[in-house]
């Protein structure tokens, strides 16, 4: 009776392993097709092309310190903008910035108009955010222009992202 409980565990731990080892090597493809992805330009955010669930390289560009930042802009209906921009570095800098432009999309002249401004600096620290929460006129288009700063040394790096744009019609 041992032997075969113990027979039927051996091939019981042998078949779960086949299956996890073929199941693993299998190739999944992405169930898309072409037409289902969009690819916009740097120019096509800048002018407020809608970017839902948009993901963006933020930059090419290597740095020393700056690897994490981030903007996001979420209407949340009747006028309320909710805003978040962030900056991380790897390791505690002299100084680490965030500034937060809220934009609004002026119709007439075509161009981005910051509308308000808040920043948060901190010394000898590796992190920096800015939450806001705005009441904003709907009927028209907004999006954050956030600049992100580490300095070290005096030397200062610096990069600037955008959010998605918010319709608020």
């Amino acid at each position: 009776m041992k032997k075969t409980v113990f027979f039927f565990i051996v091939v019981v731990t042998l078949l779960l392993s086949v299956s996890f080892v073929s199941a693993s090597q299998k190739n999944y493809e992405p169930d898309f097709d072409d037409e289902d992805v969009k690819v916009i330009s740097l120019d096509d955010i800048k002018r407020g092309t809608m970017a839902h669930e948009l993901i963006i390289n933020q930059s090419s560009q290597q740095h020393n310190y700056l690897n994490d930042y981030g903007a996001t802009l979420r209407y949340l209906g009747s006028g309320r903008l909710d805003a978040l921009g962030y900056t991380r570095t790897g390791q505690n800098v002299d100084t680490i910035s965030t500034t937060v432009y809220l934009q609004q999309y002026d119709e007439s002249r075509r161009v981005w108009v910051s509308i308000h401004t808040i920043s948060n600096t901190l010394n000898n620290a590796g992190y920096s955010q800015v939450t806001r929460s705005y009441s904003v006129p709907v009927g028209a288009r907004y999006r954050l222009q956030v600049i992100h700063e580490a300095t070290v040394g005096g030397q200062i790096e610096r990069i600037s992202t955008y959010s998605s744009v918010a319709n608020t019609y």
